[in-house]
Order: C-alpha cells, then sequence, then structure tokens
C-alpha cells in the first residue's frame, strides 16, 4: 500500500508542475503577444461594426489609401503617413482630416488598427496584406 501512495504522490506531484509550467507559458504569451503590437500598415482590411466596409492601403510606397462602404462603391481615399511605430495620420477630403489610427496585433493571427469614422470609433481588422481594388460596373 505505501508503494501505491508514493506513485500517487510523484503523479500529482508531476501533474501539479506541468500545470504550473502550462500557467507561466500562457502568462507570458499573452504579455508578450496579445497586447498592442506595431506593424507596418498596408494591405486590406474590414470593419468589425460594419462588416461589408473596406479600407485599402497601398504598400508600394505611393502612402494611398481607399476606403469603400458597404455597396462596393468608393466612399473616400486620401494619404496616410506614419507618426510614430504603430501609428499612422489617415488624410482625406471626406472622412479623414489627419486623423490617427493604431495599429495592434495580436498572437497568432490577427492585426488590424482602430480608426473614428463620423466620431464613431471603428476596429478594422486585416483580411490581406495585399491592398483590396473594388471594381462594380454598372452595365
Amino acid at each position: 500500500m505505501q508503494i501505491k501512495w508514493e506513485k500517487i504522490k510523484v503523479i500529482v506531484l508531476i501533474a501539479c508542475i506541468l500545470l504550473a509550467l502550462f500557467g507561466i507559458y500562457q502568462l507570458i504569451s499573452r504579455l508578450s503577444f496579445v497586447g498592442d503590437r506595431n506593424f507596418t500598415l498596408g494591405g486590406g482590411y474590414t470593419c468589425d461594426k460594419m462588416p461589408f466596409d473596406t479600407m485599402s492601403f497601398e504598400i508600394d510606397g505611393s502612402n494611398k489609401f481607399t476606403y469603400y462602404y458597404g455597396n462596393e462603391q468608393l466612399v473616400d481615399n486620401g494619404t496616410f503617413t506614419k507618426v510614430s511605430d504603430g501609428v499612422y495620420s489617415l488624410n482625406s477630403s471626406t472622412f479623414f482630416k489627419d486623423e490617427k489610427l493604431k495599429c495592434y496585433k495580436k498572437y497568432p493571427s490577427e492585426s488590424g488598427f482602430k480608426v473614428k469614422i463620423n466620431g464613431v470609433e471603428c476596429k478594422f481588422v486585416q483580411q490581406t496584406s495585399e491592398p483590396v481594388y473594388i471594381n462594380k460596373n454598372t452595365e
């Protein structure tokens, strides 16, 4: 009977150590990866509150962006400039007059930014690393 209790104690001790190591790993990964992570703005993003709204940022160095409304018509376009790591300024004639957006990256796959449109903060999530071009033919 003594040997069984010793084996059970060892198994429980190993399980506790593994559980503690897993907890430490989760804590470190959350602190390192889930917070704001700066990244270069570029590609196509969709809005979480308005899922058919899309913003596209050129990656060719022209620093141009395009904002498409849900029915796929061009709503606004302009330029963006980098203010600091992960912070960009949008300039356009319609919605964005020196509007700041802050980029984030969440491990493992989500990245995007938050920006105000008509006074409402919207979160845009990256769908592709390539710019999006929507051409709606009305023929």
